[in-house]
């Protein structure tokens, strides 16, 4: 038997210490766009301090039926409370990426040994393919995007399942059907713990046939008990995810587009193939791999007869799949690299309305892209070849990486870079000229907004940047608030949270605004705005929003009667305790105890809000866990004690003020 060389036994530990130093730069960098959204609930409801505030959070995620609690797990060793330094979350990331590059060299050594090659190739092709995997500037977005630490875990335990999944396949080939059993069973929990961090872990059992469909058969004995244990946990939910896919992409059909979206499911669908070959060509390099983040200028196609957008793509998409189906014996490495490519994007690039585009869905996807090429070239002929060619495409890639990731470490650099690379993004100019403004160079933020108006209609965060720059230097404009109303109300998109925390952090400075043109006014005629944009009428919770932010502007004025009115009706959209004790809070700070006791009363005799069903798995069980604490009773309790207590002293102090008149 071959023995491997003692010496490639290193490669895992230079592979590592390579992806950390490259990504020391990327370190500094702060949070960023989603993490804002998402971090904050380590301290919505005060420090995670004990057991029941630790299953609270880590039940509280909202962003699949999932909730990704094992991902909330991993947040929480980073900080207990909000806000926090964004170093410990940027170094977890890059451990959990330099483990994954170990687990994918491991997985291409193991799927070596299914092809003809020598021990010492077989290794030296696995690392080389890792390292290219993990050093490609085009993931530079996933590592260093706190919360894109989701898409990493599920790609950590889906190569961990793989692995284990090989292995048992490989003992059912020796007949020790004990062993393949309990290492399936692994292989199934560890695909478990993946949909704990994300749902697109749904994908790993089709990412397990496309690896299948290209290894060769086993003995005859075990064929049988393998392959009852493959349709099981491999084909089974390989077909029923794209039977689901399939059944919403026929349902799309002839409907609208989504609250939040300007495009339908079939205009998406149309639009995929050629995102997926733009993937593909910055991960080659045909285009360049890094560079900017935002991607909203892009628009979906509207015409299926489009050639270079719909017909091009799409047969390149199914060649290439024909391709390797049919060239899978023949040439496996190849075949399973393009196969576990699409089989990777099979949720996030098809009927699921999620963005057009974004590079982290490419982490998991491309992972076996640059075997082929390994393989190829370290059977090249020539030993100076075969020597100098990875290290200098290792070389490269790693110089590309590490340029980025200086990037990542330097907010107002790589602001103006995105903006500079993506100047049709409507995102990218906003966050350009947020951070200019952050960082005291007024002229530029200044020239950007006033630029970005010109160009782009109907965008909110275009608005709501071109008011913060023009109050800082004193000249907000009538038409200045005419563009921004009537960017509230034609937004195509849910203008979301985004617009109704800038309106709240700007009623919070009334009475007297730090931009006198913002005032009381003018903020409620954006309120106006705002409620006629369809989008917003049509839920409950945005309703729900302008009526609380009207509530706002009238308890700033001193009408608490009124802002209790706006209040009252913000709850009957949707009465829920955490609404209630906010604008009770409110109430009583603005010396209104009284008022606030009747917000609570309001509560308990409103009907209460739906309670999540079991069909939103996570939430359901979140729902359970506050009523089990009685969290939201004690709260309601708590505050009406403190309002009780504050409405005494006020009767008792107007009472004083009647008896010394």
């Amino acid at each position: 038997m071959i023995s491997t060389p003692r010496y490639l036994l290193a490669l895992p530990a230079l592979l590592v210490i390579a992806v950390v130093l490259v990504y020391m730069p990327g370190l500094y960098g702060p949070f960023l766009f989603d993490d804002w959204a998402t971090l904050p609930q380590l301290g919505a409801s005060g420090p995670i301090h004990d057991a029941a505030s630790f299953i609270r959070y880590v039940t509280s995620g909202t962003s699949d039926p999932t909730g990704r609690p094992l991902a909330l797990v991993s947040f929480v060793m980073n900080a207990r409370d909000w806000p926090a330094d964004p170093l410990p979350f940027k170094m977890t990331n890059l451990v959990i990426h330099a483990t994954n590059a170990v687990l994918l060299g491991a997985l291409l050594s193991h799927l070596g040994r299914y092809l003809a090659v020598s021990p010492a190739r077989r290794v030296q092709a696995a690392w080389f393919a890792a390292a290219l995997w993990a050093l490609h500037p085009f993931l530079v977005s996933t590592v260093l995007y706190v919360v894109q630490r989701e898409a990493m875990l599920v790609a950590t335990f889906a190569l961990a399942a793989l692995i284990v999944w090989l292995k048992g396949r490989d003992a059912f080939g020796r007949g020790d059907r004990r062993t393949a059993r309990k290492l399936f069973a692994v292989a199934v929990a560890l695909v478990g713990l993946a949909l704990l961090c994300k749902a697109n872990a749904v994908v790993i059992p089709l990412l397990a046939l496309a690896i299948e469909v290209t290894l060769p058969a086993l003995p005859e004995a075990a064929r049988l008990d393998y392959r009852r244990l493959a349709r099981l946990a491999i084909i089974l939910p390989s077909a029923i995810l794209l039977s689901a896919l399939a059944w919403l992409a026929v349902d799309a059909v002839g409907q609208p587009p989504a609250s939040q979206r300007d495009w339908t499911v079939v205009q998406r669908l149309l639009t995929e193939p050629s995102i997926l070959l733009d993937y593909a060509a910055r991960l080659w390099l045909i285009r360049p791999a890094g560079g900017a983040f935002f991607h909203d200028q892009l628009t979906a196609v509207t015409s299926a007869l489009d050639p270079w957008r719909v017909v091009v793509p799409l047969l390149s998409c199914l060649a290439l799949l024909a391709l390797a189906a049919l060239w899978r014996r023949r040439f496996p490495a190849g075949a399973v690299a393009v196969l576990f490519f699409f089989a990777g994007h099979a949720l996030e690039s098809t009927s699921v309305p999620l963005e057009l585009y974004f590079e982290h869905r490419n982490y998991l996807p491309s992972a076996l892209l640059f075997w082929p090429l390994a393989l190829g070239i370290t059977d090249a002929p020539y030993v100076w070849l075969r020597r100098c060619l990875p290290a200098l495409l290792i070389a490269g890639l790693a110089w590309l990486t590490y340029t980025q990731t200086e990037l990542w470490g330097d907010q107002a650099t790589q602001a103006d870079v995105w903006a500079h690379l993506q100047p049709d993004s409507p995102r990218a100019q906003s966050n350009a000229a947020g951070v200019e403004l952050a960082t005291g160079r007024i002229g530029p933020a200044l020239e950007r907004v006033d630029s970005a108006r010109s160009r782009f209609d109907g965008e909110p965060q275009v608005a709501i940047n071109l008011l913060d720059v023009h109050c800082v230097v004193g000249h907000v404009t009538t038409d200045d608030l005419s563009y921004t109303a009537k960017a509230f109300a034609t937004s195509k998109r849910d203008p979301g949270v985004l617009v109704t925390h800038w309106l709240e952090d700007r009623i919070g400075g009334l009475p007297r605004p730090a931009c006198r043109s913002l005032d009381a006014g003018a903020l409620r005629n954006l309120i106006g705005a705002l409620e006629h944009n369809p989008r917003v009428q049509a839920l409950p919770g945005r309703r729900q929003d302008v009526a609380h932010l009207y509530g706002a502007i009238a308890l700033s004025e001193g009408t608490a009667e009124d802002a209790a009115a706006l209040f009252a009706k913000a709850l009957s959209e949707e009465p829920t305790a955490k609404v209630a004790l906010n604008e009770a809070a409110l109430l009583g700070r603005a010396g209104r105890p009284d008022l606030g006791l009747r917000q609570l009363a309001l509560l308990d005799s409103l009907p209460p809000a739906a309670r999540p069903s079991w069909h939103d798995p996570m939430a359901w069980i979140h729902a359970r866990i506050l009523e089990r604490q009685r969290y939201w009773p004690n709260e309601v309790e708590h505050l009406r004690g403190a309002l009780l207590t504050a409405s005494r002293q006020r009767a008792a102090a107007l009472s004083s003020q009647g008896d010394a008149r």
